[in-house]
């Protein structure tokens, strides 16, 4: 009976149904359906089911899915525009893939700017290397500063070489007129360890502007805090050499006052250079 009925049901393989499609069999005797999409739409506030597409068959093992985007809606959509359903985008330049809990999402980690990605992940370069654009070879830094014939290199040489030359006039005036008693009273010691500090200033600038090695580093590094601590020293011993000259009103005039020989001022200024070098030069690398 069941036989029968499969060939009754093949034979009718060339129907057509009520809807008006060809009604059509596999070889199970199974029917191929023809399905009509519907989405669930808002219309100004009414819900209704809008026909956007429809499946039909070609034969017992394809179908065709006709789906029209213009009448596809989606909240927070523009009309005709289809969302993706992933979890994230795919990780761009730079980034690796990081998994969630759930294996079919993930989230992106950017490498830093000194590291390469490989097989999703993050390599250091060595000193002196970075990332190419692609973030995936590490190249070397070239090294890049001031050309000698460029407005920034000119400017801050030719005011240095003009204070050096200030400089210089200065400590051939002092050296002059060494033995006068203005020059005495001055602290001429002070005065003279004062113009090197300042002419090792005005020096630096020439190290500051020229290619970097490693002297002009070393130098660089040491010599801004050397030469600014020798004025700094100078300047603070002088100030306490007046102070306990001054201070002592009528009694200085009659007794001198103690460590204010010129071997008491050079000694205490190396004692007060000792204290202020390693600050100022730790302050500078800070």
């Amino acid at each position: 009976m069941i036989f029968k009925f499969r060939r009754l049901i093949r034979k009718l393989f060339d129907c057509i149904g009520i809807a008006g499609n060809k009604v059509k069999f596999d070889a199970q005797g199974d029917g191929i359906g023809h399905y009509d999409i519907y989405q669930y739409q808002n219309d100004n506030g009414h819900f209704k089911y809008v026909p956007i597409g429809s499946c039909q068959p070609i034969n017992e093992s394809h179908n065709i899915l006709n789906i029209s985007k213009e009448l596809l809606k989606w909240t927070n959509y523009k009309p005709g525009i289809i969302p993706r359903s992933i979890c994230n985008e795919p990780c761009g330049v730079g980034y690796i893939t990081t998994f969630t809990n759930e294996k079919c999402c993930w989230f992106c980690l950017k490498c830093h700017d000194y590291q390469i990605e490989v097989n999703n992940t993050c390599i250091d370069c060595e000193l002196g290397f970075m990332p190419d654009s692609k973030y995936s070879t590490c190249m070397e830094i070239e090294s890049t500063y001031i050309e000698w014939l460029s407005l920034w290199f000119l400017i801050p040489t030719i005011l240095a070489t003009i204070g050096i030359l200030a400089t210089l006039t200065a400590f051939f005036i002092f050296a002059y007129y060494n033995k006068t008693p203005i020059i005495k009273a001055s602290g001429r010691e002070l005065c003279y360890i004062m113009f090197v500090g300042i002419f090792l200033c005005y020096v630096m600038t020439f190290i500051t502007m020229a290619k970097p090695t490693i002297p002009t580093c070393a130098i660089f590094r040491c010599g801004n805090g050397f030469s600014l601590s020798l004025i700094y020293a100078a300047i603070f011993t002088k100030t306490n050499r007046l102070s306990r000259i001054f201070n002592r009103g009528i009694k200085a005039m009659m007794k001198r006052p103690s460590y204010t020989s010129p071997k008491s001022q050079v000694y205490i200024l190396n004692r007060n250079f000792i204290y202020i070098y390693p600050n100022n030069h730790y302050s500078r690398l800070v």
